[in-house]
């Protein structure tokens, strides 16, 4: 089950990087914004902060990359 999980975070962590990538009308900056929202909002422990802090994660990896 936790490894189902974890396979379905980094999925949305990696769609993220793909759209900050594609030409989509929304830029990097506004979903990273976005994201830390989510991780000051949400208690610590939680299913969308866990996500949040992994898409920001995979932003930052992807980030160096280039």
């Amino acid at each position: 089950m936790a490894s189902a999980r974890e396979s379905i975070q980094q999925m949305i962590g990696e769609v993220v990087v793909k759209l900050c990538d594609k030409n989509v009308p929304i830029d990097r900056d506004s979903i990273i914004e976005k994201l830390l929202r989510v991780t000051h909002k949400e208690d610590a422990g939680s299913e969308r902060n866990r996500v949040a802090t992994m898409a920001l994660e995979f932003l930052t990896k992807a980030e160096a990359k280039v």
